[in-house]
């Protein structure tokens, strides 16, 4: 009988609204350690991703280097990279330098033929490009 007549006082305790309350607080407490967790997620995401990239070049940077360095190692790959970068030659060789005509030298050109034109053409050739 006791059992009976406890029923309605658990009923009443769980259907106040301190009890009610106290449900929605554990509740928003919850969906914000879920949001954090989501969101924690993304930035990984986004590291791991931005991480990849970084490995991906890495690993092509050392097939580059470790290339080089088998090209290098060999006596002609040295002699072929000494030759490019500082312009040597063997004894007995003779090292021939070509210059690609660009802007610049073309105007000197001109200026260096230009005793043929007339003066006021010169002077503003100088000014009119």
């Amino acid at each position: 009988m006791k059992n009976f007549q406890d029923k309605p006082t658990r009923r009443r305790l769980l259907y106040s609204h301190v009890s009610i309350a106290a449900l929605l607080v554990v509740l928003v407490l919850l969906l914000q350690a879920v949001w954090n967790i989501y969101e924690k997620r993304k930035l990984t995401q986004v590291s791991r991703a931005h991480t990849d990239r970084e490995l991906a070049f890495l690993q092509e940077r050392k097939r580059s280097l470790e290339a080089d360095i088998a090209r290098l190692s060999s006596d002609r790959g040295s002699e072929a990279e000494l030759r490019s970068k500082f312009q040597v030659a063997k004894p007995g060789e003779e090292v021939i330098v070509v210059l690609a005509a660009t802007s610049s030298t073309s105007s000197v050109a001109a200026v260096g033929t230009s005793s043929k034109r007339p003066f006021f053409e010169l002077v503003r050739s100088w000014f009119v490009k």
